[in-house]
């Protein structure tokens, strides 16, 4: 955590949090300087947990020191919540696995012991193209990275009849690593070709789904 000669007065800042806190003679499970009993531990925990400060090299927060722009700067990249959307299009033909819609994130944490959240909702709609060949089935899924995947959604099509929905899961990602979010769709009765589209948005959140336990 760096320091400059015109520093703020203390403060992390995280979209528009300020935690201030005053260095006591106990220590606390995460900084020395923090104690347990400090009003604002917590807080400080959350922010430390997200990977959003790792404090100073000695172990302690400092929470008295002032900070410079440019940490100042570090803390709201790596506080700041981030959004991204694209979309996707095919034709499940047979029962092969498409997966549509790509989607990445690079958590922007400084530390790999917290815990960030993506939140992720695809919107699908799917149209049968040969109204003899159904009713068909075609199985939704959210996957992260490859090979965490949400529970199955079944979707049911009757003759010509398209039908949407709209699916969200949230998956973890600690600071500092990359998550991958696509959409799995598998055509699993039926013969129809069916035209699938798909629009994906991830909302990535730096804390815990639970303020204040980290």
């Amino acid at each position: 955590m760096s320091r400059g000669r015109r520093g703020w007065p203390v403060a992390v800042l995280v979209a528009t949090t300020v935690v201030v806190s005053a260095t006591t003679a106990w220590a606390s499970d995460r900084f020395f300087d923090v104690p347990a009993s400090s009003p604002f531990h917590e807080s400080i925990a959350e922010v430390a947990d997200a990977g959003i400060t790792t404090g100073y090299a000695d172990g302690g927060f400092h929470p008295t020191e002032p900070i410079s722009r440019q940490t100042a700067a570090a803390f709201l990249t790596r506080g700041l919540g981030r959004v991204s959307a694209t979309s996707g299009q095919a034709t499940l033909s047979d029962s092969d696995a498409a997966l549509l819609a790509y989607l990445h994130f690079v958590s922007p944490g400084a530390g790999d012991d917290g815990e960030a959240q993506v939140v992720v909702t695809a919107d699908v709609h799917l149209a049968p193209a040969d109204a003899l060949k159904c009713p068909c089935d075609v199985d939704v899924t959210l996957v992260a990275n490859g090979f965490e995947r949400t529970t199955t959604w079944r979707v049911n099509l009757w003759g010509l009849s398209s039908e949407s929905l709209s699916r969200t899961a949230v998956f973890s990602l600690a600071p500092g690593f990359v998550g991958t979010y696509e959409v799995e769709l598998r055509r699993t009765a039926g013969s129809s070709p069916i035209a699938a589209s798909v629009d994906l948005t991830a909302v990535y959140v730096p804390f815990s789904e639970d303020p204040g336990t980290g």
